[in-house]
């Protein structure tokens, strides 16, 4: 967490070298050099895929390499969908992004029309989303909601045959306006033409049953969609605001059914329990050796530790060179600034991590780290000793993680994990493990959750780790408490499996100064000649050199004179592939971190996300990353 990569999740294989190649500030080229090897691909003819971003450096843009994949999907395991008693659970909105048949959920809107979607979890009530729009007399807004797994080279996507069933139900809420919503269904050759056929408006569908809290339960027989529309193939619902000016309306638990029976048809409430115990609030603490060179940096530490009521810090333990397991750990100094942390009633965790560590050939070296943090307590007073420890190893900034190499990586990377617990319990300390929000999630291309194989366990990385660890602390970067891309729906699936494991979780915060980042993917099949394809706005080219690979990303307007330096001329040895951007996306700093926002910005959600996160058992208390930015952030709030 010390670097942006690691608050995005990408995975690094080197830096990149941004060549001008015109006047226009989109005219720079950025090349990096990987070995395929390290992506566990041996021939370049098999990648089908390619995502890099591109982040604001100190000079100039910086690119790094997310995902490079051939054709073949990755084992895992594809969360199927929920069938029981005649029921298809298309989406009960309990998890953001991915429903339970693989597809996801999108707005769509034409100004001057708007939409917002937002995804609810009320926990004890359930989960929905609320659509917030702006209907006007032009433009148009809803959402849709893909009935079908994406998928990703050149495999044909799966459509949803529904033809067995008789219903669609779900359960909808006016909160305010009085707009129409219009139905409408898509199957595959409607949703080859980007469109979909007309079923009819909601309030055409709409029962008389009266449910808590103002919900309302839709029933649409399947005969009433439009004969064009095969029910074997379906591909999209997607909901119309058909007029109404400003309004809200909430859905959730959409079904298919054959029977329209009265029991149970509202969903059962959430199994979380009231938190029990004070809320801690944490910190991670990276700048131990200047804080040891000098005493006011470390009153100005425990200074801030005690005005913001901090109770627990993840002390960084001293830098060395190599050996990595000779730490000092016996220095007068250290045992002083753990003392005087203690002295205000604060934990002190040994802090540790690097991405390498997860490879087989660290392992030894930071097992004798952790030996040596429980020798170190052994030997001093209670007051200097270490209250936990903690680690921060992510090995999803290897290179090859984003490649066929991610199963190797987590398991490698497990192995690590459960000795260095085993130690610490032996040494009767709390250990403690820092991941990402997504261990639990589907793959982004392949709507697989990554299963792997440990201690005779088929699992995700998320269920693994809880079985070995006494917490866990989130990387839950983002701004917002709520909704599709809000905190509580990053850390939902931890609170949920670490209470069941009776294990405790820090949600974590951002607070570095973190630079934009844009991302470009490109899928399918290389272009035969990519100098033809005058409209792309940015192509790849990735380039065999013996045993390395150039990937090269090059704007529109520089394709054709880059193919004529490096591509035209080459011998068939030296192959190369080139594809035009299928998609980007741009991921904003202020979605992720909270430096520079508005003064109650991040005290307001921090509260907004412990109001709910305490209805779980395995809610600890909250995270912020790191101590030197969250002060220069407090400092400048105060300049303001």
């Amino acid at each position: 967490m010390r670097i942006f990569a690691v608050a995005v999740g990408i995975a690094l294989s080197g830096y990149s070298h941004a060549q001008e190649i015109g006047s226009q500030p989109g005219d720079i080229i950025l090349t990096m050099k990987i070995l395929l090897r390290d992506w566990g691909i041996t021939n370049l003819d098999e990648i089908r895929l390619v995502q890099v971003g591109v982040a604001a450096g100190a000079q100039k843009p910086i690119m790094s390499l997310h995902a490079l994949r051939t054709a073949v999907r990755p084992s895992g395991l594809t969360r199927p969908p929920v069938e029981s008693t005649g029921v298809l659970d298309i989406s009960n909105f309990e998890r953001a992004g991915k429903n339970t048949l693989g597809g996801s959920l999108s707005v769509f809107e034409q100004s001057p029309s708007s939409a917002r979607v937002d995804w609810i979890d009320e926990y004890q009530k359930g989960s929905f989303i609320r659509l917030d729009y702006g209907k006007r007399e032009m433009g148009f807004c809803g959402f849709w909601i893909q009935l079908f797994e994406s998928t990703w080279g050149d495999e044909p996507p799966q459509f949803l045959d529904a033809s067995r069933y008789k219903f669609l139900t779900m359960f909808v809420r006016r909160n305010k306006g009085g707009g129409n919503v219009l139905l409408k269904v898509a199957d595959n050759r409607w949703h080859k033409k980007q469109d979909a056929a007309a079923v009819g408006l909601l309030a055409e569908f709409v029962t008389d049953e009266v449910f808590d809290q103002g919900w309302q339960r839709v029933v649409v027989p399947l005969d009433r969609f439009p004969k064009s529309v095969s029910l074997q193939h379906l591909a999209s619902l997607s909901f119309v605001v058909a007029s109404g000016g400003e309004g809200q309306i909430d859905f959730k638990n959409i079904e298919l059914c054959n029977s329209l029976s009265k029991e149970e048809i509202m969903p059962t409430e959430s199994r979380a329990h009231l938190q029990r115990g004070p809320t801690r609030k944490a910190t991670w603490v990276w700048n131990t050796d200047a804080l040891l060179k000098n005493r006011t940096h470390q009153d100005e530490l425990v200074s801030l530790l005690r005005r913001e009521g901090f109770t627990d810090a993840f002390l960084q333990i001293p830098l060395r060179k190599k050996p990595i397991d000779e730490i000092p750990f016996e220095t007068k100094d250290l045992k002083a600034l753990i003392s005087k942390i203690h002295r205000i009633d604060v934990r002190v965790h040994a802090l540790d991590g690097y991405a390498q560590y997860a490879k087989p050939e660290y392992h030894a070296s930071v097992k004798r780290v952790v030996e040596g943090i429980i020798r170190y307590n052994r030997n001093v007073p209670p007051r200097e000793r270490f209250d936990g420890i903690h680690y921060d190893i992510e090995p999803y900034l290897l290179p090859g993680f984003g490649g066929m190499m991610r199963s190797k990586i987590l398991a490698d990377f497990l192995i690590l994990v459960k000795d260095l617990a085993l130690v610490a319990r032996a040494g009767n300390i709390p250990f403690g493990l820092d991941i990402p929000s997504w261990y639990d999630v589907p793959d982004e291309f392949t709507g697989q959750i990554e299963v792997i194989e440990f201690d005779g366990k088929r699992a995700s990385a998320l269920s693994h780790i809880l079985s070995i660890v006494d917490n866990i602390g989130v990387m839950s970067y983002r701004t917002k408490a709520k909704g599709l891309d809000g905190i509580l729906m990053q850390v939902k699936g931890e609170l949920e499996n670490a209470s069941l494991q009776n294990k405790e979780v820090f949600v974590g915060f951002e607070t570095e100064n973190l630079p934009d980042e844009r991302i470009f993917t490109f899928r399918g099949t290389p272009a035969s000649d990519i100098r033809k394809d005058t409209s792309t706005a940015h192509a790849v080219f990735l380039i065999q050199e013996g045993d390395s690979v150039e990937i090269a990303l090059v704007p529109g307007s520089a394709i054709l004179e880059f193919a004529r330096s490096k591509i035209v001329g080459r011998s068939a040895a030296q192959s190369y592939l080139s594809w035009p951007v299928a998609s980007s996306s741009f991921s904003p700093s202020g979605r992720l971190s909270f430096w520079g926002m508005k003064d109650r910005s991040l005290p307001s959600t921090m509260e907004e996300v412990m109001k709910i996160a305490r209805q779980f058992d395995s809610f600890a208390g909250i995270a912020i990353h790191h101590s030197e930015s969250y002060r220069k952030l407090l400092e400048s709030s105060r300049e303001r």
